[in-house]
This record gives structure tokens, C-alpha cells and sequence, in this order.
């Protein structure tokens, strides 16, 4: 039967997991996965919130879990704000 379901929040922009229960991180730096109470430095709690995101159970945990994440949710690259200028 395996692990239970587990529910997390994916920042697919990011490619960061919060766990939805214990609120821990979960993200890839470099080749090895993982958990920590706070984002990875790079990336603000902040960005994270405003950022896309997607609710997903998982039984396999983020780390056997993610090329599957990635595939169905592709990271977006940050917009930037476009300036409009009317010219007379």
C-alpha cells in the first residue's frame, strides 16, 4: 500500500513544496532534496504566496513525485511589469 497521501502546495514558478500539514518546504538544491521550516534563500515567502501555485496529494513525497509535477505544471518565468507610454 505505501505512504499515505500527503497534501502539498507546489509554487510551480519555483518548483518549491510546502507541505500542507507541517507547513515545511520542500525544494531540490542542487542534487539533493530538501525540507526546511523556511523557503530556499532565493525565493521569498512572499514571492511564493503571489506566485502560481497548485494543491497536490502525494504519495511518493515531492522528491519522486517532482519530474511528473514539472511535466503537468511547467514552471512560468516571473513577468515583469510592462510600462505603457502614450505618445501625443
Amino acid at each position: 500500500m505505501g505512504r499515505p497521501l500527503e497534501t502539498y502546495i507546489y509554487f510551480s514558478r519555483y518548483e518549491v513544496y510546502q507541505n500542507d500539514h507541517t507547513k515545511e518546504y520542500v525544494y531540490q538544491d542542487g542534487n539533493e532534496w530538501v525540507e526546511s521550516p523556511v523557503p530556499p534563500a532565493a525565493v521569498t515567502e512572499a514571492k511564493l504566496q503571489a506566485s502560481p501555485s497548485v494543491v497536490l496529494s502525494l504519495r511518493d513525497g515531492p522528491d519522486k513525485s517532482h519530474a511528473k509535477a514539472r511535466k503537468e505544471y511547467p514552471p512560468a518565468p516571473e513577468t515583469k511589469p510592462t510600462l505603457v507610454v502614450s505618445m501625443p
